[in-house]
């Protein structure tokens, strides 16, 4: 699958990612975004486009969460900062099959410190970070696949 076969509007159906992602054009150049615009705090993909005509090879999740503000937090009120937990992947295309990027470092949160209190759908939190990996594939494999099946429709 080419990257300029993604379709521009990506929906999925299982759950807990189910929904529809627009595509979005951001600042740097040639990198498009599909966000769920209806779940603000669900995960979004990001894809670098600008080889075309190439096979659809890199792309990455990105997972909205907070960490505690430890700097700002007492013990009395949890002051909690908005971050990001991305992970990149690898799409094998003789495969087709979505894995883990092997070049790319996973992300590092043995900083954070977690809040007591999990809001909305924080996926760190709630899941724990042990889990992201797990959740983040998960998520890569039915963004593929439904825009893989899209794209031939």
């Amino acid at each position: 699958m080419k990257t300029s076969n993604i379709p521009a509007l990506v929906a999925i159906k299982v759950q807990p990612y189910g929904g529809e992602y627009t595509k979005r054009k951001m600042k740097a150049e040639n990198l498009y975004c599909w966000f769920n615009e209806a779940q603000a705090d669900h995960p979004h993909v990001s894809i670098d486009c600008s080889y075309l005509n190439d096979p659809w090879k890199y792309f990455h999740v990105t997972f909205p969460c907070y960490k505690l503000d430890v700097g700002k937090s007492s013990k009395d009120e949890e002051v909690l900062e908005r971050v990001s937990y991305s992970i990149h992947f690898v799409i094998d295309n003789e495969r087709d099959v979505v894995e883990f990027d092997p070049k790319a470092k996973a992300p590092s949160t043995t900083h954070w410190q977690a809040p007591k209190k999990v809001l909305g759908n924080d996926w760190v939190s709630s899941k724990g970070r042990a889990d992201m990996g797990r959740s983040g594939l998960a998520f890569a494999k039915e963004f593929f696949a439904s825009a893989f099946f899209q794209s031939l429709a």
